[in-house]
């Protein structure tokens, strides 16, 4: 093969691409679409690395180009994106915000190649406008207020992005530090760069991409290496594993799919024994020479089909009718290797057929594939009808799992017509028939609702952040050093080296990692029970704490009432790291959790929280990652900053405050409002949530529509006078004058603050200075009252 023809393969920072590199987005590409979670992931992530070590490189993943030259005789090539779009994106989002921060670094000359656009938007012209826009230095609140703008599918979350990464650097408030930040993504920020050669199917290099067998994360290598470490029960040990994977599926119901035979009903914080766990038919039948049906009755028994070929199979001397339960192992080129079915769903179509559909969640996406079974005589026959996925990536396909596939449309899910079935496509690598047990059955019924719980919840942290959660709890219990490692989940390798060591004797090793997986039940168990998750009704999405209930056999989840718990965890999911404040947390509830009483663990999750934020005002050292292990170690640890919560309040910072005490502010003032209860009857009080909020909204306006200048430039910028809103709320108040403001305010179906409800409340037709500096005196006043109330942590 001719050099040609290679990928050229580099890796590459923002430095290496300004003299050369025009990059363009082409039509076939979906519009932009990450949100606040990505971005500020995204952004936390890098500032974590720039200030643990500013001389090392921190990788954010790779991007696929194809070099195309430009015709009219222009030669100059442009390097079209087909993979990895939404995070380069973000990367010159974060350049267009630094500059209209007023940082000025090297970032700046990211933002255009020569005099054009870096980044180019292939028949998306108003894309490229609104980026002519934001470089011809309007001020991006201005733009983020055009309606048309703000509306548009493929400018939303753009506009949202900018207004959101502004915010993120103006927290920093340290015009050297973000400086050297912006020296740090310029030059350290890296990635892997893959140029597909010259003559490539495109149409085909993409489908292929967005289509593509599921990539080995992480943690799949990291349960492998685990796994080896074990002598013995090791598939009991990956069905705990197994059974904790799946974030947003309760652990009850992964428990009843992979452990049939224990009774979920009963399930506690202990993982099961490996009793649990059946031997296989071919062990028992050397024992105890049982016949196949018996051990098909059996309560203890199972038996794995192997496909050689991954297309077909013959059972013989089988009954169709002792297929109730199954679990598969997927293969293929198309799909990887030997990965474990999330969904295996069986219907009947008659005596004689039977179909079963093992399917696949992961990355935003769905795959899955259909096994015909038929009775011929006293054998069963099986064969592989089709494997399917979805076109599009979405947080929505997972939904799709629990459906019958036979009745998707081909949006939701598409049939792979140029793979065919086998090795180098799709398969099915083995699937294991489980025992008939009475009351138990995977068989899928349209209307039935108890194979999955109907309402739809999603962790607020994913897997692998589970597992770091988990591994730091075992680090503390077994008087080991916290992890020197960033808590991050592209370091997870790095992270568990220690535990999937081999210096230690194998037998110390498998005990070790034994207890790991015992402890990754138990976390994960009471994760399920006392931590708030995603949960959408209506339409609407809402952090709640879930109620499982089990009934019958049959799993269903409810909302707790709305609590202060729930809504202290809400506002810290949008201003904290979780690992941060759910390491100690949790780690109390896992000793004491069920003897305490409500209050007494709201009380300390109360005081971890303010532990955790007067961290800006310490000079010891500490990082938060210390802080939060501190707080494993002791009990009495004692930090008194009321008097620099104070001063920092009373500073005129504007859009420099941290955004962390704007909602701080919201959830004392919503439990005071909630313990008063004269809001009891109050639906715009009982409709308010937390939400993601990154844009200061100044009451007084900083650009009056009638010019008004009743407020000096200082007291705009006073913590009296603002509050924090998400981008389309602060759109809608604009340059409007403080009355015209509260019209709008109580004109809306729940209060967008409680802050400004207070501001509100009262006549603002004369609204002046006085009144922006007794607004903050009376909010400083809550906030210290709240800390001195509570016990330090």
């Amino acid at each position: 093969m001719g050099q040609r023809e290679k990928v050229i393969t580099s890796i590459k920072s923002i430095s290496d691409l300004i003299e050369e590199y025009p990059f363009c987005v082409p039509s076939y590409q979906r519009p932009y679409v990450w949100g606040n979670e990505q971005i500020y992931k995204l952004l936390n992530d890098i500032y974590v690395a720039f200030e643990r070590d500013k001389s090392k490189a921190y990788f954010i993943g790779t991007v696929i180009l194809y070099k195309r030259t430009r015709s009219g005789g222009d030669e100059t090539a442009v390097y079209e994106l087909l993979d990895g779009q939404q995070r380069f994106t973000t990367l010159w989002l974060i350049a267009v915000a630094f500059s209209k921060t007023g940082c000025n670094t090297d970032l700046n000359r990211f933002l255009r190649f020569h005099q054009n656009l870096r980044i180019r938007f292939s028949i998306r012209n108003q894309v490229e406008d609104y980026f002519h826009r934001l470089l011809d230095e309007y001020p991006a609140s201005d733009i983020a207020s055009d309606e048309t703008v703000s509306k548009d599918e493929y400018l939303c979350c753009i506009v949202r992005a900018v207004t959101s990464i502004t915010g993120w650097l103006n927290e920093i408030n340290d015009e050297s530090k973000l400086q050297d930040l912006g020296r740090y993504i310029y030059s350290q920020v890296k990635f892997v760069m893959n140029i597909v050669p010259k003559g490539t199917d495109l149409n085909k290099l993409f489908t292929t991409i967005n289509n593509a067998g599921l990539q080995l994360e992480q943690s799949d290598i990291l349960k492998s290496l685990l796994l080896k470490r074990l002598p013995s029960d090791k598939l009991h040990y990956s069905k705990i594993w197994e059974c904790c994977e799946q974030m947003n599926i309760s652990l009850e119901w992964n428990a009843g799919r992979l452990f049939p035979t224990y009774d979920f009903g009963t399930l506690t914080d202990q993982a099961p024994s490996p009793l649990a766990s059946r031997e296989t038919s071919s062990d028992l039948q050397n024992k105890e020479g049982m016949t196949l049906c018996q051990i098909l009755h059996s309560d203890n028994m199972e038996r794995t089909v192997t496909l050689t070929d991954m297309k077909s199979f013959c059972l013989q001397d089988f009954k169709l009718s002792d297929i109730v339960s199954v679990s598969g192992e997927l293969g293929g080129a198309w799909i990887g290797t030997n990965i474990p079915s999330e969904v295996c769903q069986i219907y009947t179509e008659s005596e004689k057929i039977k179909y079963i559909q093992f399917k696949v969640y992961s990355d935003n996406y769905h795959k899955g594939i259909q096994l015909r079974l038929s009775q011929v005589g006293n054998n069963i026959e099986g064969e592989i009808e089709w494997a399917k996925g979805s076109k599009k990536r979405s947080s929505k396909n997972d939904q799709l799992l629990h459906k019958d596939w036979n009745h998707l449309t081909e949006e939701e899910s598409s049939k792979l017509e140029d793979v065919t079935p086998g090795r180098e496509g799709y398969g099915l690598h083995a699937f294991t028939i489980h025992p008939y047990i009475p009351n138990l059955t995977t068989e899928f019924r349209e209307t039935d609702q108890t194979a999955l719980p109907s309402l739809a919840c999603r962790s607020i942290i994913s897997f692998p952040s589970l597992l770091i959660l988990t591994y730091r709890l075992f680090r503390f219990r077994n008087k080991q050093e916290d992890i020197e490692k960033p808590l991050q989940e592209n370091s997870l390798l790095e992270i568990f080296k220690r535990l999937v060591a081999s210096e230690e004797p194998e037998k110390e090793k498998a005990e070790e990692v034994e207890k790991f997986f015992k402890l990754l039940w138990t976390v994960r168990w009471h994760f399920d029970k006392y931590i708030v998750k995603w949960v959408e009704t209506e339409g609407i999405s809402e952090l709640s704490l879930i109620e499982t209930n089990i009934s019958d056999g049959n799993i269903s989840y409810t909302e707790r009432e709305k609590s202060c718990m729930s809504m202290l965890q809400s506002m810290l999911y949008f201003t904290t790291n979780p690992l941060l404040w759910l390491t100690p947390f949790i780690c109390y509830i896992i000793d004491r959790g069920d003897q305490e009483t409500q209050e007494k663990q709201l009380s300390l999750l109360e005081s971890i929280d303010n532990t955790l934020s007067v961290r800006q005002f310490m000079n010891n050292g500490l990082s938060l990652q210390a802080l939060s292990w501190k707080m494993l170690e002791s009990s009495s640890l004692k930090y008194d900053f009321s008097n620099d919560i104070k001063t920092y309040l009373e500073s005129q910072l504007g859009v420099h405050f941290r955004h962390y005490w704007f909602q701080k502010l919201e959830y004392i003032l919503w439990k005071e409002m909630k313990e008063a209860g004269e809001y009891k009857n109050d639906e715009k009080f009982k409709r308010y949530r937390f939400i993601s909020r990154n844009s200061v909204e100044h009451v007084f306006p900083q650009h009056h529509e009638f010019n008004k200048t009743t407020i000096s430039s200082d007291c705009l910028d006073d913590f009296g006078n603002l509050a924090l809103l998400n981008v389309a709320q602060n759109s809608s108040y604009s340059n409007q004058d403080v009355g015209k403001k509260k019209i709008d305010f109580y004109s809306k179906p729940t209060y967008d603050s409680l802050k400004l409800k207070l501001i509100y409340d009262k006549e603002v037709e004369y609204y002046n200075e006085n009144m922006v500096y007794e607004h903050r005196k009376t909010m400083i006043e809550k906030i210290m009252q709240y800390y001195t109330n509570k016990a330090k942590y």
